[in-house]
C-alpha cells in the first residue's frame, strides 16, 4: 500500500515473474581445474608471449598478457547464480528477457554428465544463440512446454566452440 491506502503492483514484477518452469542455473559452467592444467596454461601464455617478442610485435605480447590477467582475475570469483524463467510470453535468464516473438528456435542439448544446456536462437539485431545450463535430470517439461511456443531445431549438434571450451575447461 502507499501512503493513500491505494495498492499498487510492483513494477519490478512482469509476466516474465510469472514462470510455469523456474530453476536456478550458474552464469556459466564452473570448472574444476587441477595443477597440470593451470601448468599448461602457463606454458601456453608464456610461449605465446616469448613468441611475440622473439617475432618483435610487442602488442601481441601486451594483448597476451593482459588478456591472461583479465581471465585470471575472471576466473578467481565463483560464478553467480542466475534465476532461469520461463513464463507464457518469453523466457527470462537472470535480468535478460527474450519474448517468443525474439526466439526464432529452441533446441536442447542433454548428455549427462557432460552437458545439459538449453539453447535459443534470439532475434535481434543479429541472430545470435544463447546456451542456458540446466542443472535438471529430465529436460523433457522445458521441451514439451517450449515446442508449444517456438520451433525446435531438430538434429542440432554441439558446436565445435563450445566442445573444445568444454574440454579445454575454458
Amino acid at each position: 500500500m502507499n501512503k493513500t491506502g491505494k495498492l499498487q503492483k510492483n513494477p519490478n514484477v512482469t509476466a516474465f515473474d510469472k514462470a510455469q518452469i523456474y530453476w536456478t542455473s550458474y552464469e556459466h559452467i564452473p570448472h574444476q581445474r587441477g595443477v597440470i592444467w593451470k601448468i599448461c596454461a602457463a606454458l601456453v601464455v608464456l610461449g605465446g608471449i616469448s613468441l611475440s617478442l622473439y617475432y618483435g610485435v610487442w602488442t601481441l605480447a601486451m594483448l597476451i598478457g593482459v588478456a591472461s590477467v583479465v581471465y585470471f582475475l575472471y576466473q578467481l570469483e565463483e560464478p553467480r547464480q542466475i534465476d532461469v524463467k520461463i513464463s507464457d510470453i518469453g523466457i527470462k535468464v537472470g535480468n535478460r528477457k527474450y519474448s517468443f516473438a525474439r526466439i526464432k528456435a529452441f533446441w536442447l542439448h542433454y548428455e549427462p554428465p557432460y552437458t545439459s544446456t538449453l539453447n535459443i536462437r534470439v532475434q535481434g539485431d543479429f541472430l545470435r544463440d544463447i546456451s542456458i545450463f540446466m542443472p535438471i535430470d529430465d529436460p523433457a517439461l522445458i521441451r514439451s512446454f517450449l515446442i508449444k511456443k517456438v520451433p525446435e531445431l531438430e538434429g542440432q549438434k554441439e558446436s565445435l566452440t563450445d566442445i573444445l571450451l568444454r574440454l579445454l575447461k575454458i
